[in-house]
């Protein structure tokens, strides 16, 4: 991290320091990184990977556990043993994602921490004095804070073991593991601990004094070790997470002298090996990615940690840790050469804050030499392919310092700045803090600039946007930090271009700028007014669209704290509003009523007067002006809002009648808009009855008559039977809710055209009974095929047809007649042939329907048998229309309309029939034919 003070804000003068520290100044970029390993590798910590210890005198842990209920006496007997053994667990182990039990791996029993307890009081001061002991032995600062937390209580018999691995990251800020082996009667032979740390070994064992002593081991997460298995006895161990609640620097990097041999390489490095971009140091230990960060680092990687951050800070060069990984091929495959290489994962700076994702590397970026000649430490089993298998993927995990001179940050960090990660942000925050605390600030705010406007393009170019909160919510945090850099500098072009990107497309939108703006200007003093044309003018060059500048303007008015802000920010908005409301050229629902709406509340009525309403009514639709009056229903709460909407309702009543019903080019002509819209007539008689309230009388009356027009004129909707009860229903609510304002005339003339229609139309749609064979055409009408079908279809006398075609031509007839004939396959010969017979399904499958319509009629008409209604039709068409008296059933006998040589074709036998499909053909259509069947007329008088 970059680090400033009064003392060291400039560089020293190395040039007598280079020459103290080096003999010659390094050549090759090779040199150098020697130089640079040579003066790091010196930096040391007091401590090592592992500790242990021993203790022969001890108080007794008091050991309970709950399955057993007792106290569990030391040392342990092999019976206790046992009994422990019949309460526990096999142990299992992580395997990537899983964790699994597999006693090839690990034969081990275990219980959790909940599951025991100590009772002993005196045991919690003797364990907090082995603890700190195993802490300082692992060094660890002695003023740092570090919690000892129980995890399981383990018990190995003879033949336990675990093979060779580390201990995982069980909770944050873990570091270490410790474990404390208790006595047992027998003792245990076996069971050593060996430890791998890179090319150092340690073998750690509890056999010698397992009969009466206790041993403590500690060691570092990212050890690998094993237990040896057990040949003889019980070994029962505590374990323990250590975690690091906080960890103070060492004082390796206050050693003057090394400070000072670091300083003059790293100046060589700026003067001499210009093209070098970054460099890594390979840390002793691994992090995983949570617990990447300086105060986290162990022992030697903290020292070296402390020295670095130090050094850098104060020679404009910066300090990072990354994770980095080598891929390559086993076997020394040479044909996947892409799925080699080295990569560079979750930069962060060393307050652990993340800046990047991903980051280019390549090996000759890396101080130490020959880092990964050692066994992988991961590998992806290949694939078998054919007669060979892919090779497997190895993979070498380490985990390094990124030093990075201040002048190639903007070359690094080019390619990952985004606006939506969390790390861009980050990254802006860590620069501009430094601009404020260094000498070099003018340098650093521009290098902040340019990653900002390099986000912007990036995001851009990469269309790298989403509509998630959380993306949304990050890329806020970023465009709040570089809009703050903008004001404070301040840069009017940076600003402009802040509020292009942040109000397009791929930006947090004009709303979330607006909302960062006023936080902004909250802050200023009361005596700056702000420049709203000078601060908001940006911004609306890249707002097209009114509604969103309406709503941008509301929500930014809202958030300005100061009353003077927002009474000035209100004038100046009123102006820019006007201009693009003379610009529109349309007003449609719902996108522009909310806008409309919103205007009509804020303005007052003369406004609302003489330049609202002629935009209202030279623009809206007939769809927007209903929606809009509607909408307006429950508003004026106040005075002058009532009077605009009064005077709303006696302007547009008044001047668009007709668009208020049909829209102002009238119905459109497909047939999909002609039909009836119950919602549309509801919302209609609502607005007239609204305008009542306003005396608007005269102007209701005319949109009813002209309503009552379109339903009675021949280019009237289609109504359904449920749909004339409706209107009806409807028509009469309203008449008799405002007595006056509909006639009894122009009701009687409504309900007599729709009745009659009604009632005539059904009858017409009565189908007609069959006189001979000839039928509807069914045929796709592009096909020969379906011709000589549809021509079959329309002869009066043929019954049946036979066509001979192969099995998709056969399959599309089929489909086409579909139920209402009967089909058949005659395989004799190739191709087969279809056979096709006609029969009355469909007459008798359409009357069935007209006839349910029928019955049903009289229930449907009950909603409109009213006083009302018979006041308004009269006696007589009252009974003729509502009453259905003008419908009279009766019954006869239909004779037999078909030919009797129809019989006679129907009898005669038919190549490839069978005799029972001949019998049912025979029987269906014979029914059809020569029967005298019962069936219903319905007979409307001459009205």
């Amino acid at each position: 991290m970059h680090v400033s003070s009064s003392e060291s804000s400039e560089p020293e003068d190395l040039s007598e320091s280079v020459s103290s520290t080096t003999n010659d100044v390094p050549v090759e970029v090779s040199e150098l990184k020697d130089r640079l390993y040579a003066c790091l590798s010196e930096v040391k910590s007091e401590g090592s990977f592992s500790s242990y210890q021993h203790a022969s005198m001890f108080p007794n842990p008091g050991l309970y556990i709950k399955k057993l209920a007792r106290v569990v006496p030391l040392p342990l007997s092999d019976h206790d043993a046992r009994e422990i053994a019949a309460n526990s667990a096999l142990a299992p182990f992580g395997k990537k994602d899983e964790t699994v039990v597999d006693t090839t791996v690990r034969n081990t029993w275990e219980i959790n921490a909940s599951e025991f307890e100590f009772r002993n009081p005196a045991w919690q001061p003797f364990f907090k004095q082995i603890t700190d002991k195993a802490v300082k032995q692992l060094g660890v600062d002695s003023d740092a804070i570090v919690e000892a937390q129980s995890y399981k209580l383990l018990l190995y018999e003879e033949g336990a073991f675990f093979k060779a691995h580390k201990d995982s990251e069980k909770v944050l800020g873990m570091f270490a593991s410790l474990i404390i082996c208790l006595p047992s009667c027998s003792g245990h032979t076996g069971g050593d601990v060996c430890l791998t740390h890179g090319t150092e070994k340690r073998v750690l064992s509890t056999s010698k004094t397992s009969g009466y002593d206790l041993s403590v081991l500690a060691w570092y997460s990212d050890v690998k070790h094993e237990i040896k298995p057990i040949t003889s006895g019980y070994r029962l161990v505590l374990t323990f997470n250590l975690i690091a609640a906080s960890r103070k620097a060492n004082s390796a990097a206050t050693l003057n002298e090394r400070r000072l041999h670091l300083q003059s390489l790293l100046h060589v490095w700026r003067e001499d090996f210009q093209h070098v971009e970054k460099l890594a140091y390979i840390l002793e230990h691994q992090y995983t990615a949570s617990s990447l960060g300086a105060q986290n680092l162990k022992r030697q990687d903290r020292a070296l940690s402390d020295y670095l951050e130090n050094v850098c800070g104060t020679n404009r060069f910066h300090l990072f840790f990354a994770q980095i990984t080598k891929t390559e091929m086993a076997d020394d495959a040479d044909d996947d050469e892409d799925q080699e290489g080295t990569s560079l994962d979750h930069i962060v700076l060393p307050c652990g804050l993340i800046v990047a994702s991903h980051g280019s590397i390549e090996t000759e970026d890396i101080i130490q030499s020959d880092i990964f000649d050692r066994d992988a430490d991961s590998e992806d089993e290949g694939e078998w392919t054919g007669n060979e298998n892919m090779p497997g993927i190895l993979r070498y995990h380490n985990t390094a310092a990124i030093i990075i001179p201040e002048e190639k940050l903007f070359q690094f960090f080019r390619s990952n700045v985004k606006t939506a990660s969390p790390g861009g942000k980050n990254l802006l925050n860590y620069i501009c803090k430094l601009a404020d605390e260094s000498l070099d600030g003018p340098k650093l705010k521009d290098l902040a600039v340019r990653l900002a406007l390099k986000a912007f393009e990036n995001d851009y170019s990469y269309r790298y946007y989403s509509d998630s909160y959380l993306y949304k919510q990050e890329q806020c945090d970023f465009y709040s930090t570089i809009l703050d850099l903008a004001m404070k500098l301040p840069d009017l072009e940076l600003y402009g271009k802040i509020l292009a990107s942040g109000v397009s497309s791929y930006g947090p939108g004009a709303n979330a700028m607006f909302v960062m703006l006023a936080k902004y200007f909250n802050g200023k003093s009361d005596q700056d007014r702000p420049d709203w044309q000078l601060y908001l003018g940006p911004v609306l060059s890249n707002i097209n669209a009114l509604p969103e500048l309406q709503s941008a303007f509301s929500k930014f008015k809202m958030q300005l704290a100061k009353e003077e802000d927002q009474n000035s920010f209100k004038d100046w908005a009123k102006g820019e509003i006007d201009q693009r409301l003379s610009a529109l050229d349309t007003l449609s629902y719902p996108y522009h009523l909310p806008m409309v709406v919103e205007l009509i509340e804020s303005r007052d009525p003369e406004w609302v007067s003489a330049t609202m309403l002629p935009i209202i009514t030279r623009l809206g639709t007939g769809e927007f002006i209903r929606k809009l009056l509607a909408s307006l229903d429950d508003k004026g709460e106040n005075a002058e809002v009532k009077e605009s909407i009064a005077n709303i309702y006696r302007h547009l009543i008044g001047n668009c009648s007709f668009e208020l019903i049909s829209g102002p080019k009238g119905f459109p002509s497909f047939p999909e808009a002609r039909r009836f819209d119950r919602a549309n007539m509801k919302e209609l008689f609502e607005l007239v009855a609204k305008g009542l309230t306003f005396g608007l009388k005269e102007e209701g009356i005319k949109i009813i008559e002209k309503h009552v027009g379109d339903l009675c004129g021949h280019s009237g909707p289609e109504l359904a039977h449920d749909d004339v009860i409706y209107i009806i229903t409807t028509f009469v609510t309203f008449a008799t809710s405002h007595q006056g304002v509909v006639s009894d005339a122009l009701a009687a003339r409504l309900f007599k055209c729709l009745l009659k229609r009604a009632l005539y139309e059904f009858v017409q749609r009565k189908p007609s009974q069959p006189c001979n064979w000839t039928q509807k055409k069914k045929g796709c009408g592009s096909c020969k095929d379906c011709e000589d079908f549809d021509r079959f279809l329309l002869d009066p006398v043929a019954t049946t047809q036979r066509f001979r075609t192969n099995l998709e031509r056969r399959s599309h007839l089929s489909s086409y007649a579909g139920e209402w004939f009967i089909t058949e396959t005659d395989r004799r010969g190739s191709p087969h042939t279809l056979v096709i017979t006609k029969t009355n399904r469909e007459y008798e499958h359409d009357i069935k329907i007209w006839t349910k319509q029928f019955h049903d009629m009289p229930l449907l008409w009950k909603d409109i048998q009213t006083p009302y209604m018979k006041r308004v039709l009269g006696p007589e068409d009252y009974a003729k229309l509502v009453e259905l008296r003008s419908l009279r059933k009766r019954e006869y006998l239909s004779p037999a309309p078909l030919p009797s040589m129809t019989s006679q074709t129907l009898n005669a036998r038919q190549p490839g029939l069978n005799a029972e499909t001949k019998r049912k053909a025979d029987t269906e259509l014979n029914q059809a034919a020569g029967t005298k069947k019962k069936v219903e007329i319905i007979e409307l008088d001459s009205d």
